[in-house]
């Protein structure tokens, strides 16, 4: 993965990381306003990641895929209208099982519990303590 990282860094790319640079720390301007020319599924061949811009400005191949990794970590993080959304299902679905057996207790575990979902996941949870003893 590392030797196509600077077959990815054009010289438009690096125009841009440069740009971004002069726009300020972060360079978000820049890198937003060349977002819509890397636009694609990411399956498609010569798809660029949004954050590549950016990275070009670094020259050591390492260091370029270390931000890549952390970039794309930002990407999949919820938004706050992500997480408030899920809480709030979560809350639902808790009413509802409650609502059907009011001493059980619903417990959430895999990804959404440790923090560690993305937009696509789903969320575990167990029903206990129903008063179920069959458990067909």
């Amino acid at each position: 993965f590392i030797p196509l990282l600077p077959a990815l860094c054009t010289a438009a790319n690096a125009a841009a990381a440069a740009a971004a640079a002069a726009a300020g720390a972060d360079g978000a301007g820049a890198a937003d306003a060349a977002a819509p020319a890397a636009a694609g599924d990411g399956r498609t061949p010569g798809f660029k990641p949004p954050w590549l811009p950016r990275l070009c400005q670094f020259g050591s191949p390492l260091l370029r895929l270390h931000n890549e990794v952390v970039a794309f970590c930002r990407m999949l993080e919820p938004t706050a209208e992500e997480v408030e959304s899920r809480a709030r299902s979560m809350r639902t679905v808790v009413e509802v099982v409650h609502s059907i057996w009011p001493q059980a207790e619903v417990l959430v575990f895999g990804s959404y519990e440790t923090g560690l979902y993305t937009p696509a996941s789903d969320t575990d949870i167990v029903v206990c303590r129903a008063g179920l003893n069959d458990p067909t």
